[in-house]
């Protein structure tokens, strides 16, 4: 790509346009070119005639660059063909992506800094993706060659059916797939890891408003990278159009987004008369990419699932996923007195915790026995110790209101019930031994 200063100056984009010819400027034209020209003179006897030009100066061949900028753009424009990304994007992303390296060349080697680039994006300790797969349990079914089908085979395992359980302790483990997992990363070529940031960045360029679902944008990136690597990928030698990427990936999300809220009338958008309990948003969004469950049940317009399509088919039938009928309300927004209990339970508990401690402590006329005599020490202890009690009963208060805000699926009222329960035994184990300790 040739480089244009006026692209890349401190006033690119929004510099004075330039007056077309004919007009009453031009006859300054030659005193300007001999004033330049002369500028040029001066700057070169002072300044030397070798001022670099380069764009990424700290990004050339002579500082041991793992990759020269003509091979990035080249990858660059590989999956803009493959994956039909627009061009202006790409071009973009490119000279964003060349900055980065050049800004962290100049600090430390070029390897390290496309190592560390790749890290902070895709596979790094504290990366989102690197996140968000292990969160999303994709690590159990790629252990054992199952990437079909997400968590399919930790749900078999859960109803009892499927064979999981044989399976060894180490390779379930969270330690071990966290070392496959550096161990992939370590060895991965300097090639694969300038693609994979090059492919998240094109994705993220074209991402609209999708950007606010950081899940959902992994979820995507992790469909496009098994597509690119998959033979049928490779072996396709024609140019995707340009712009499928946009119309096929991210305009049904946004359509279904923008749907929410606006609807048409008379030709104009309008936003609904809907509270905001009733949107499904961004959160919701990313909640269905959370877990396993939720990556299992995208359903297509045919009713088949996503993740019964292999991988390398996946990216394509992005188009005919019925995002109405698979994206769910996971949490009401209710405006109403009871958000107080169920979201400040630990503030409660400690305020009234320690009010009855000190209370039932310190005033022990308040529960004399009933002939009138003080109570004794045991009862004076049992009284106090039932601030525990008091905790407990904030918690099953927090919980019952808590139904009022989830959807009432299997899995929700299955999650508060047991917590319920336990509550219940734990408030029955601190009470029981005050109510037998008195006559």
């Amino acid at each position: 790509m040739a480089y244009d200063p006026r692209q890349h100056g401190p006033h690119a984009g929004h510099g004075p346009s330039f007056p077309a010819p004919g007009s009453h400027v031009n006859r300054f034209a030659a005193s300007t070119a001999s004033f330049a020209t002369e500028i040029s003179g001066y700057s070169n006897a002072t300044h030397g005639p070798n001022i670099s030009r380069e764009p990424y100066p700290a990004w050339t061949t002579d500082r041991g660059i793992p990759l020269s900028k003509e091979e990035i753009e080249d990858i660059f424009l590989d999956l803009t063909q493959k994956f039909g990304f627009q061009r202006d994007s790409m071009r973009n992303q490119f000279d964003y992506l060349m900055n980065l390296l050049d800004s962290r060349a100049s600090r430390m080697s070029a390897e390290q800094a496309l190592t560390t680039i790749h890290a902070d994006y895709i596979g790094g300790k504290h990366a989102n993706y690197r996140k968000w797969y292990f969160a999303a349990q994709l690590d159990l079914d790629d252990a054992v060659g199952k990437t079909q089908n997400p968590g399919l085979q930790r749900l078999k395992s859960v109803g009892g059916k499927g064979h999981q359980r044989n399976k060894s302790v180490a390779e379930k483990s969270l330690d071990s797939a966290g070392h496959r997992w550096r161990q992939a990363m370590s060895n991965m070529s300097h090639y694969d890891r300038l693609r994979q940031v090059a492919l998240w960045l094109l994705c993220w360029g074209e991402a609209g408003n999708v950007r606010f679902t950081a899940e959902c944008m992994c979820f995507i990136f992790k469909c496009a990278d098994d597509y690119y690597r998959s033979p049928e990928c490779q072996n396709s030698t024609e140019a995707v159009p340009e712009g499928l990427y946009l119309h096929t990936v991210i305009k049904p999300l946004y359509r279904f987004l923008r749907d929410q809220i606006y609807e048409v009338q008379e030709g104009k958008f309008v936003r609904r008369e809907r509270d905001h309990e009733n949107i499904i948003g961004y959160d919701d969004l990313n909640q269905l990419f959370w877990y396993p469950e939720g990556i299992a049940s995208i359903m297509m317009r045919d009713k088949s699932r996503l993740v019964d399509v292999p991988p390398a088919k996946r990216f394509m039938k992005f188009e005919q996923i019925d995002w109405k009928n698979t994206i769910v309300k996971t949490y009401f927004e209710k405006r109403t007195i009871v958000q107080l209990l169920v979201h400040f339970n630990r503030v409660w508990i400690i305020h009234l915790s320690m009010f009855w401690y000190y209370t039932a402590y310190n005033s022990p006329s308040i529960y004399n026995q009933s002939n009138g005599q003080p109570p004794t020490a045991a009862m004076r202890w049992s009284v106090t110790a039932l601030g525990g009690s008091v905790s407990t009963l904030i918690m099953i208060l927090a919980t019952l209101a808590e139904f009022i805000f989830l959807p009432l699926n299997w899995k929700n009222a299955s999650h508060l019930t047991f917590r319920l329960f336990f509550l219940f035994i734990v408030l029955a184990l601190t009470a029981g031994p005050t109510v037998s300790s008195f006559p």
